[in-house]
């Protein structure tokens, strides 16, 4: 089974400035690239999962949010560290449909289709629903940014046990030296 790294867009992949709907407005968080690089290198497969009621909400259309990741899919590719697949939700809050996160159906139907192996998998998100996804589909690596891109803290988030102040920071952290290094040893299998 393959093992998977799977990353929210908006605040982990980009800066957040709050509905992100058009390529003009994609800043590249600091170390993704970096990061997404080793993880590609190690034999784990990238994806990204997103909640984008922007769309649901007529900020942006469908048309722009594709064109937005079709964009951001050739600046990975561009970097050498291709994103496989990538899932988005773009309904409210409100319509409580069953993929946005924190529900795991984006996670789980990427897992079906390209033969995940989620206990050996990590998730890369910055808001507590993210990580919350990543628990209920099995994921055992989940990382919680606590900082945005710009380094501002995130007064709103409630406690969580292991937050990191970024990309840079999360990846001198002992888990996701241990997540890669579980890579490396076992292989990808």
């Amino acid at each position: 089974m393959v093992r998977a790294l799977f990353l929210d867009r908006d605040g982990v992949v980009n800066v957040d400035y709050g509905y992100v709907g058009s390529v003009a407005d994609v800043t590249f968080c600091d170390g993704i690239f970096e990061l997404v690089k080793t993880a590609y290198d190690n034999d784990i497969k990238i994806f990204i999962i997103t909640n984008q009621s922007g769309i649901g909400r007529g900020f942006y259309s469908e048309k722009d949010f594709l064109e937005v990741m079709g964009y951001i899919l050739g600046i990975f590719q561009d970097f050498g560290c291709p994103v496989v697949d990538y899932r988005w939700c773009p309904h409210l809050p409100s319509e409580l449909c069953a993929c946005r996160k924190p529900q795991p159906s984006m996670v789980l139907e990427l897992a079906k289709i390209y033969n995940l192996n989620l206990v050996k998998s990590a998730l890369i998100g910055d808001s507590v629903p993210d990580i919350q996804c990543g628990i209920r589909a099995g994921i055992r690596y989940n990382f919680l940014l606590s900082r945005d891109a710009q380094g501002k803290r995130k007064s709103n988030e409630p406690v969580f046990p292991q937050k990191y102040d970024g990309i840079k920071t999360l990846m001198k952290e002992k888990r996701w030296k241990e997540f890669l290094l579980d890579c490396i040893l076992e292989g990808n299998r």
